[in-house]
Order: structure tokens, then sequence, then C-alpha cells
């Protein structure tokens, strides 16, 4: 992968985690939408770390998507 497509991917993964703060927030708590944010993240730095067989970014961003998840279930047991 070259700098520009990397980049590209990175600014498309911001406008839609932007999109999805946003829609939730005037739907949901903060927290949800942090939650929801953080589980989009994990799941971007998975796909990025394992298409450069980085096995170390791929822990993070599990460890991350199973923060949003458990954020996020918590404010939707309320």
């Amino acid at each position: 992968m070259d700098v520009s497509t990397t980049f590209l991917d990175l600014l498309h993964s911001l406008r839609l985690l932007t999109v999805a703060l946003l829609h939730f927030l005037g739907v949901k708590r903060i927290k949800s939408a942090a939650g929801i944010v953080l589980m989009a993240v994990g799941i971007y730095t998975i796909c990025t770390s394992l298409a450069n067989f980085n096995i170390v970014k791929s822990e993070i961003g599990t460890l991350l998507f199973f923060l949003g998840a458990n954020i996020l279930a918590g404010c939707l047991e309320r």
C-alpha cells in the first residue's frame, strides 16, 4: 500500500465515524456513540494491521473493539 491510499482510507473511515457519531449523538447518549466509535476504530485497526501482517497492531485493534462493545452493551442494558 502506498501512502496516498492509506491516507484516503483513513479519511474515509474518519468521515464514516463522524457521521455515526453525529447520528447517535442526536438519538443516543454520548457513551453509546463513544462505544460505536471505538468499535469502528478497532475494526479499522484490525483490517489495516492484517493487511500489513502487523500482529501487535491487530491485538490493539481487538482490544479497542471489545472495549467499545462493552461500553455499548453497558449503555443498552439500562
